[in-house]
């Protein structure tokens, strides 16, 4: 549900680094906002991620995140 969103996201920003925060991002999935922080996580850490972090959160922005096609 949470790469679903984040498509979506994309295609709502019209590109592959959306920048939705994990607050939005849980709003999008039903999810509670430490929940979607965890996954994000997970997917960034896998062997072959499907999620690349290329601009860290910091304040009230969040992290920008890159959609990575296999």
């Amino acid at each position: 549900m949470l790469l679903r969103a984040m498509a979506v996201a994309a295609r709502t920003d019209q590109g592959v680094t959306p920048a939705f925060g994990t607050r939005q991002l849980a709003r999008m999935t039903g999810l509670d906002h430490t929940t979607v922080a965890k996954h994000l996580k997970r997917l960034r850490e896998e062997l072959h991620p499907l999620i690349e972090r290329i601009v860290p959160g910091q304040g009230k922005q969040g992290a920008r995140y890159q959609l990575v096609v296999p």
